[in-house]
């Protein structure tokens, strides 16, 4: 348990925050103060050790003259976007629900301390795999992602196809965002951190995602060691519940780097085509027998027809039949109840 006072002039919003933080963060105190003296007071005086502590300008302004108070203190500054500093005032956007709030708080934490305060980080990182194109397979990683940020999860999804139809998902971020990411993965550096969070952004439907890759040989000119530091980063300082990381089709070597990290490979099909006899020749091809997993891999067959299932898999998901249709995944979810509770499903057995 550790504590963390926030001033905020707004006695509704205090109030509001009060009453979700008692139900739903169990490892963080939070001291709330609506007035800027009793809160620089309590910093001063008190005989609790507080971490950190946020508020508006007027109040870190206070923070920051005050003789009184620990030099070590993490001060954060409310805002209308979340940007993480080590070397400065990190910033935290107070527009947000409030488990995307304190995460953003838990993480600007760690990252200026480097003390994950009881944090998990980067529980799941899920990549999707497969050697048939078209079968469903990135409608289904963002519908995963969707939902269980529909669950109250923090939800993050990486595209790495070569020809990514992002607008089907949600509308895409300007892909200049991530050449400081690129420039310090290559750079050699172990922490990007700071990069990672000040360049993902929430889509329209509440999930982090990073900007596609201004060109896709931007991507394949990463070694290996530099996808191992962006896959440890994700997994181990971002505060994330869920990674969910769309491979291209086939074995490219990317492939074999991400899924050689994942906790969960979601290895996917359909039954058409000879989709499943594709799926079952490569259950038993010694590429894929050799690729050394790091965690569970449950295999999925996306139907696409009416045929029984003859392959030995783990779960049957209904196709969407989104991107044919040009259906954005959202509509799918909402007018598909089979397609939902199947998805549903999938993520109760990746945990």
């Amino acid at each position: 348990m550790f504590t963390v006072l926030l001033q905020n002039d707004d006695e509704f919003f205090i109030k509001n925050f009060n009453d979700f933080v008692a139900t739903s963060i169990k490892d963080i105190q939070f001291l709330c103060y609506t007035d800027v003296d009793r809160a620089i007071k309590e910093l001063e005086d008190s005989k609790i050790h507080i971490v950190a502590a946020i508020g508006g300008d007027e109040f870190i302004k206070r923070v920051n003259s005050s003789e009184k108070i620990d030099n070590k203190l993490v001060r954060l500054l409310t805002s209308s976007e979340t940007k993480i500093k080590k070397d400065d005032i990190s910033e935290i956007n107070i527009f947000q629900n409030g488990k995307a709030f304190v995460s953003d708080i838990r993480t600007a934490i760690s990252s200026i301390t480097g003390n994950s305060l009881g944090q998990v980080n980067g529980r799941y990182v899920v990549s999707f795999f497969s050697v048939q194109g078209g079968v469903g397979k990135s409608t289904l990683a963002y519908a995963l992602a969707m939902v269980a940020v529909s669950q109250g999860k923090q939800a993050m999804y990486l595209n790495f196809e070569p020809s990514a139809y992002l607008d089907r998902f949600y509308t895409p971020m300007d892909p200049k965002g991530l050449n400081d990411l690129l420039y310090n993965l290559r750079d050699g550096r172990k922490d990007v951190q700071e990069q990672i969070l000040n360049t993902r952004k929430r889509d329209e439907n509440g999930v982090w995602v990073l900007p596609p890759f201004e060109n896709i040989s931007e991507l394949y000119k990463l070694e290996r060691k530099q996808v191992e530091v962006l896959i440890s980063n994700l997994h181990e300082k971002v505060d994330v519940d869920y990674v969910f990381i769309d491979l291209p089709t086939g074995y490219q070597e990317m492939n074999m780097w991400v899924m050689t990290m994942s906790n969960v490979i979601v290895h996917t099909a359909s039954n058409v085509a000879g989709g499943e006899r594709r799926l079952e020749k490569t259950l038993q091809d010694v590429y894929y027998k050799n690729i050394e997993f790091a965690g569970k891999t449950i295999t999925v067959i996306i139907k696409k027809c009416e045929e029984p299932i003859k392959s030995v898999v783990d779960m049957t998901i209904p196709f969407s039949n989104s991107l044919s249709r040009d259906v954005k995944v959202l509509e799918v979810l909402k007018t598909n109840p089979g397609y939902y509770k199947a998805i549903q499903e999938l993520l109760n057995n990746i945990e």
